[in-house]
């Protein structure tokens, strides 16, 4: 098995030891193995993967399959690449005979489409299994390659094999081709840049099943979706090589749309001027670097409150008349100053001079403020 995995940290079992799995992959014990269905007492496990299994090569995905008796979390689910919409495989193959000569599995991820290659042994590469090509030619659902969601957005190379060293087989790593700014790992500081990290760093991984549960990511889902068909088309890259189909936005107060509980802390909207705009939208069309978003009023950058002054180490002393307690306060700034200016440089002076006794019997020698 060769394939990819988003990075799983080690977690309890219901058989009393441990596994690294995700947090809601399907944990029902004794459970029937449903036809080339992957669950949790084995020991493989890819987000994508290629498998040999027997004389055969198969391709499985993880998702979710709410069938009776199927459980509640995610699969590895059985991609059925072969048929009449697969130019280059129109049957399972048989890699006993392996009678194209294929050596390497080639993974090539664009945006949220994933492309999988087999690549003979003079180089030449034939399409095993993706969304474009395959649903165009007629692959309906658990025939082609669902998106890529957002808690695989990072992916690290698996692979596994069974039996003894006898034969002298092995499997290696023959390249990764990756942004060449993209971060080193490090514990933790990976959960910085992988919202599936981060989100089991912080037990937020219910929003990440919320996401692997919908149905175009459903094994059994085949008649709803935005297609009709149970599929998802994913989102690619535009002509500049940028990801398409993205908007950024602001989100500037608590939104039920992005969760609450998650947004429970944005209160920009008064500061950046989003009034009655939780989430903002975009202006005009975005590019591949820049994205213009406007503010609905112009916002007025100040504190709603009130600026005191104090010097503690003092021997003055004033009245709070608010709490009605003895202070130290030497002079209270309102928001605005005297021309009405509420940002700049403000210029305060009271009408009237203030006096505050110092209370000193003799001269007070100052070193600090």
């Amino acid at each position: 098995m060769v394939g990819l995995s988003r990075i799983n940290t080690q977690r309890d079992n219901a058989l009393g030891g441990w596994d690294y799995l995700p947090d809601y992959f399907n944990t029902q014990v004794g459970q029937t193995l449903l036809a080339g269905v992957f669950k949790k007492e084995q020991w493989t496990y890819a987000d994508i993967a290629v498998v040999r299994q027997g004389d055969n090569i198969r391709v499985y995905q993880s998702g979710a399959r709410t069938a009776a008796g199927s459980g509640d979390g995610i699969y590895m689910n059985e991609v059925q690449y072969y048929g009449l919409y697969n130019a280059s495989f129109n049957t399972i193959y048989d890699v006993s005979a392996n009678a194209q000569n294929y050596e390497k599995v080639k993974f090539v991820l664009e945006n949220e489409e994933l492309k999988i290659y087999m690549i003979n042994n003079l180089g030449a590469e034939h399409l095993l299994a993706d969304f474009t090509t395959l649903s165009g030619a007629g692959a309906v659902k658990n025939e082609c390659l669902n998106p890529i969601n957002a808690a695989k957005w990072a992916l690290y190379p698996v692979c596994a094999a069974s039996g003894g060293a006898a034969g002298g087989k092995d499997i290696t790593l023959d390249g990764i081709d990756h942004y060449t700014n993209y971060p080193s790992y490090s514990v933790p500081g990976y959960i910085n840049y992988d919202w599936w990290a981060y989100s089991q760093f912080n037990n937020l991984v219910r929003w990440c099943k919320e996401l692997e549960m919908r149905d175009w990511n459903n094994y059994n889902r085949t008649t709803s979706g935005t297609l009709g068909n149970g599929l998802l088309t994913p989102k690619g890259v535009n002509a500049g090589g940028g990801m398409d189909g993205y908007e950024n936005t602001l989100i500037t107060v608590r939104s039920n749309v992005y969760g609450e509980d998650i947004t429970a802390n944005c209160n920009t909207a008064n500061t950046l001027g989003f009034v009655g705009m939780p989430v903002s939208q975009p202006s005009g069309t975005p590019t591949n670097v820049q994205v213009v978003i406007e503010s609905t009023s112009v916002p007025k950058l100040i504190s709603n409150v009130s600026l005191f002054i104090r010097l503690n180490n003092f021997t003055q002393n004033s009245i709070n008349a608010r709490q009605g307690t003895n202070s130290k306060i030497v002079a209270h700034l309102p928001r605005f100053d005297n021309s009405g200016n509420e940002t700049g440089g403000l210029y305060f002076e009271p009408h009237e001079k203030t006096y505050l006794k110092l209370n000193n019997t003799e001269e007070l020698l100052v070193n600090s403020f």
